[in-house]
């Protein structure tokens, strides 16, 4: 009886890790993430820091455009790649865009590893496509008293599309004070 109660947990778990898990990327799905941040929210305090990165792939349309969505994959499985090496909790929003939370890490340590991430992008070779080289932009938001993963995600949105603006492969900041001054 043991090892058929085994084997149901078993797969009541692989059901539930497939369930929360990226079927192109093997990161965690949007759902999965939001789950997971809210934990981490409810856990992060001023002893306790917690920073977003919000990651997307630059031109991504048009590396889909000239080399086909096949390739356009294998780019988003390299970010992810890049993303898990990290170690922190990694998940992909919705096509080219992905999401970091880092438990413990305020916005120095926070930038130090987007910065890693972004410069690791532009290095990457893509596997039989010597001619193609992406980047990434990076925008970051650390938790502050009564944020919700709505406001912090808005933050890091805010960030990333600074550095879009700023001209793409590059690491944006922003602060609580930037939602109050963009929203009121």
């Amino acid at each position: 009886m043991g090892g058929r109660h085994e084997r149901v947990l078993k797969l009541q778990h692989a059901l539930i890790q497939q369930a929360d898990t990226d079927h192109l990327t093997q990161l965690l799905n949007r759902g999965a993430l939001m789950r997971r941040a809210g934990d981490a929210l409810a856990n992060a305090s001023a002893s306790a820091p917690l920073t977003l990165l919000q990651i997307d792939i630059d031109h991504f349309k048009g590396i889909n455009d000239r080399y086909g969505h096949d390739v356009g994959d294998v780019v988003i499985r390299c970010v992810a790649r890049v993303l898990r090496e990290t170690g922190a909790i990694t998940g992909r929003l919705g096509g080219e865009e992905f999401a970091v939370l880092m438990p413990g890490h305020g916005l120095a340590g926070a930038a130090v590893v987007a910065h890693r991430i972004r410069s690791q992008c532009a290095a990457t070779a893509v596997p039989r496509q010597r001619d193609l080289q992406f980047t990434a932009s990076i925008g970051l938001a650390e938790w502050t008293t009564g944020d919700t993963i709505d406001t912090l995600l808005k933050r890091a949105d805010l960030a990333l599309y600074a550095a879009k603006r700023g001209g793409r492969n590059r690491v944006a900041v922003t602060s609580p004070s930037l939602l109050t001054e963009m929203v009121g």
